[in-house]
């Protein structure tokens, strides 16, 4: 998986261990749990979905998110 953030971060498929849906003040996004022992949390900056900024699909990107 790779998050771009800065610095770019690349985080091995084999080092997901969940992939996490987080609702905080009506915004709902994506937490990926990794590492070898799955102590690293990373936020993705996207897809999110909230009452500012509904996105239809976004139980749909993270149902792919998960496929991997």
């Amino acid at each position: 998986m790779v998050v771009h953030s800065v610095p770019l971060l690349v985080i091995p498929w084999d080092e997901v261990h969940e992939i996490e849906v987080e609702n905080q003040l009506g915004i709902s996004t994506v937490v990926v749990h990794h590492g070898k022992d799955a102590r690293r949390r990373t936020r993705l900056s996207a897809p999110t979905t909230g009452p500012l900024g509904r996105d239809a699909q976004f139980h749909d990107k993270v149902r792919v998110m998960r496929t991997f």
